[in-house]
């Protein structure tokens, strides 16, 4: 299974990727929208998880083009601010607020089932 991080803080691209690997998934990497529609022509990714706020093309934003264009994508929104809503306006399978549990987030990518949201404060 291959797995796309969606986030413009590097650091949590970063550890997030890194959690994915460790986990057995394959994993990319972008750092904003627009480098994540990119990556999606490939087809070859089943989970994409996206930021809420980034620049040139939100997380919100990416997660209804996903829905419009790649269907079959399981998509889980994670987020600092209070805008959980937007996520689930976009069409996000899940959303999370940071910091997100590991344990949780894991499961939902290995299931690919929709499950109920989670506020993680």
């Amino acid at each position: 299974m291959k797995v796309l991080v969606v986030d413009d803080n590097a650091l949590i691209t970063d550890l997030l990727k890194e959690y994915m690997e460790l986990e057995g998934f394959e994993t990319d990497a972008a750092q904003n929208g627009i480098e994540a529609v990119d990556k999606l022509k490939s087809g070859e990714f089943q989970t994409v998880i996206t930021d809420g706020y980034m620049p040139f093309m939100s997380g919100f934003e990416l997660c209804r083009f996903i829905k419009s264009h790649y269907p079959a994508i399981y998509t889980i929104g994670i987020t600092d601010s209070l805008h959980l809503d937007q996520f689930r306006e976009a069409g996000a399978d899940d959303f999370f607020y940071k910091p997100v549990d590991f344990s949780i987030l894991c499961s939902l990518v290995k299931n690919q089932k929709k499950q109920q949201h989670h506020a993680i404060a």
